[in-house]
């Protein structure tokens, strides 16, 4: 009884993965079958599902939380007490796979086709997204960065988190100031300063400057680019023009200020609006590269 919960639960699980990745996934096929009620090939408001969204992503990732820390305690725990825990765990789980069924309703009330199909010529994995299973994500980690040792660094470190093992995947929190940010901005120029620090954890990049990405986005997935790819992010946007990989199994969403350093090149979604960034490869404002 208790194996076949599990399963179910880890089946459960790796469902509710993909729905967290909702808010970080390219806003693809299913976040953009909202609401007919903008004019024609308008991009679809997602501001009715927002906030459900938000609340059951946050109660998963700690039911997510709740479950490794019972699998890495396990041979700590007495038996009974371990099983006790491991089913609230479960049957928390299993009643957030019944309001993700409220939620996909919520989404699917018109879809605008004109604005799905952009998606799918962009590129198809913007609108088909794949499942990545709960094991690849435990395995990911957050850490503190030193810049090597850095004295300034040692005092107040950098947020690096993990986003993909294996090619490596990886961004940096508030790896520039704001008002740095504002002057790439203002500028469209890249701070000699920026420049260097952004060389400290991406030695081999060049051709690194300001530039925009259009509301088409960018297809990179057919492009042959050597060496890593980098996007230091002037805006954030916490549902559209996210940040595609070919596998399709994760993204990273625009945060102002962060830094993305990817062994793999990047796609970049459709969105309503242009999105500045800092990268070291041209972006073509058109769907086919």
């Amino acid at each position: 009884m208790f194996g076949g919960s599990l399963v179910a639960g880890r089946t459960l699980i790796g469902f509710l993965v993909i729905s967290s990745g909702l808010i970080a996934f390219c806003s693809g096929s299913e976040n953009f079958r909202a609401s007919r009620e903008q004019r024609p090939g308008a991009v679809p408001s997602l501001k009715p599902v927002n906030d459900r969204l938000l609340s059951h992503v946050n109660r998963f990732k700690a039911l997510r939380d709740d479950l490794h820390r019972l699998q890495t305690s396990k041979e700590k725990m007495e038996p009974l007490m371990y099983l006790k825990e491991m089913m609230t765990v479960m049957d928390a789980l299993q009643s957030m796979g019944k309001e993700w069924k409220d939620i996909e309703d919520l989404q699917k009330k018109g879809p605008n086709e004109e604005f799905i199909s952009l998606l799918e010529d962009m590129d198809p994995l913007c609108a088909n997204r794949i499942q990545r299973t709960p094991d690849k994500e435990i395995e990911l980690r957050c850490s503190y960065y030193f810049m090597n040792g850095d004295p300034f660094y040692r005092i107040g470190p950098l947020k690096r988190e993990e986003i993909n093992k294996s090619p490596s995947v990886v961004i940096y929190r508030d790896y520039i100031t704001e008002n740095e940010v504002k002057i790439a901005k203002e500028k469209s120029v890249v701070d000699l300063s920026v420049y260097k620090r952004i060389k400290r954890v991406a030695e081999n990049v060049f051709n690194v400057a300001v530039r925009r990405i259009s509301e088409k986005g960018y297809n990179g997935s057919e492009v042959k680019h050597y060496g890593l790819s980098i996007m230091l992010y002037l805006e954030t946007s916490g549902f559209h023009g996210n940040t595609l990989f070919k596998a399709g199994r994760y993204v990273v969403s625009p945060t102002s200020g962060s830094l993305m350093v990817s062994e793999r090149h990047p796609s970049v979604c459709p969105s309503d609006k242009p999105l500045l960034v800092i990268t070291n490869f041209d972006v073509v404002p058109t769907r086919k590269q």
